[in-house]
């Protein structure tokens, strides 16, 4: 038995000296915050008055992304707002917003208005397109950017058509994390020379470095752009795919490696996993390892690969990946605010590190927020 992992105070988190100020938005910059704010970093949240963005859930508890914050209400367009924003730019480390290319600049808030008042602040910034070029004004979200990116047209289900996977690519494993690690590389600069710099990226920017094997794939000829489900990664090779089993559950096998398609074969009974045919058999091979699936549960397919090298795991729900075992035995998800979440993602020597307070309501900080301005002790 695994034993209990001990977990951090938040105090000795790596980023708890450091403060950002987050412009309330949607996509990649809450999901940045929420990165810097599980590794300790005090996370203001700048909300705009008038109802929350749609979106996310009427609680804010219920919020995930909004875990680790404090919340102040201010008017950009008044001027006693606005100047308190700037107070907090002061104040602050860094900043992070994610409006249309000008707006921030309009409001006030732009780099130059921000490094006016503190030229150490590390200014990050992204938005859908980028800051030029025909599409920079324009609005997106994350399946648009996605599919002008050309991944969207790889990630195609059994009926052909591109499958939409969730809003997990160009909003946050590209844009939101490209933003916080840009941020944190800015913020290591500064506290080296005490000059901040304007780190600016866009989501489709980010989804192109995210997709940036394929690139290499595609010149070598190992990557069809044109021909979806034809490839391995996209689902047109036999030993990477997912079978649906008797009871109409999911497996999904992996097994790229020619090791573990020898053992799965001996597993299966059958050489159409090895997909040795190449291209011109796979769609045949599929075709076979489709019905061979079919004569199980997952339970008995689970039990057949259970402790087998063969890369092959059951598709899980949302909440049945939180009560498996590998997640279970390691702590991995906890209950915070009524909600079942996962940990930050990181251990730190070990240690695992806390689940950040539950989202506030909006606005809940801004009297402590400016009675801590008018404090002159920064």
């Amino acid at each position: 038995m695994d034993q209990p992992q001990p977990e951090l105070a938040a105090s000795a988190l790596p980023l708890a000296s450091l403060t950002v100020l987050e412009l309330a938005g949607a996509g990649p910059v809450p999901f940045a915050a929420t990165m810097l704010a599980d590794l300790g970093a005090r996370v203001i949240r700048i909300d705009r008055p008038g109802p929350a963005v749609a979106h996310f859930p009427a609680d804010p508890t219920l919020d995930v992304l909004a875990r680790g914050r404090e919340s102040v209400v201010l008017d950009l367009k008044r001027a006693e707002d606005r100047a308190t924003a700037l107070a907090l730019v002061e104040r602050a480390d860094a900043f992070v917003e994610g409006l249309r290319p000008g707006v921030a600049e309009r409001l006030g808030l732009g780099p130059a208005d921000c490094h006016a008042r503190n030229p150490r602040l590390v200014y990050g910034r992204i938005s859908g397109w980028g800051r030029t070029g025909p599409l920079a004004g324009r609005p997106s979200h994350d399946i648009n950017v996605i599919a002008v990116a050309g991944v969207l047209a790889a990630i195609v289900g059994r009926d052909a058509r591109p499958a939409i996977p969730l809003s997990l690519i160009g909003d946050f494993s590209a844009g939101g994390l490209c933003l916080a690690l840009g941020v944190l590389a800015g913020l290591f600069e500064a506290r080296a020379t005490g000059t901040g710099r304007v780190v600016d990226t866009s989501m489709l920017d980010a989804v192109a470095t995210v997709a940036a094997p394929l690139w290499g794939y595609r010149s070598e000829g190992e990557f069809d752009d044109v021909r979806p489900r034809t490839n391995v990664a996209d689902g047109g090779a036999p030993f990477w795919n997912v079978y649906r089993c008797a009871d109409g559950r999911d497996l999904a096998v992996g097994a790229v490696e020619g090791a573990f398609r020898e053992r799965l074969a001996e597993l299966l009974g059958t050489r159409a996993i090895l997909g040795a045919g190449g291209r011109e058999t796979w769609p045949a091979d599929r075709a076979e390892l489709d019905a061979l699936f079919a004569t199980r549960t997952l339970a008995e397919w689970s039990a057949l690969f259970e402790g087998e090298d063969v890369c092959v795991s059951p598709v899980l729900t949302l909440g049945e990946s939180a009560e498996h075992a590998q997640a279970s035995t390691r702590d991995r998800f906890v209950e915070s605010g009524g909600v079942t979440q996962p940990r930050p993602a990181w251990t730190l020597d070990g240690a695992l590190l806390p689940v950040p307070a539950p989202g506030p309501p909006r606005g809940a900080h801004t009297e402590a927020i400016r009675r801590e301005l008018a404090d002159p002790a920064p």
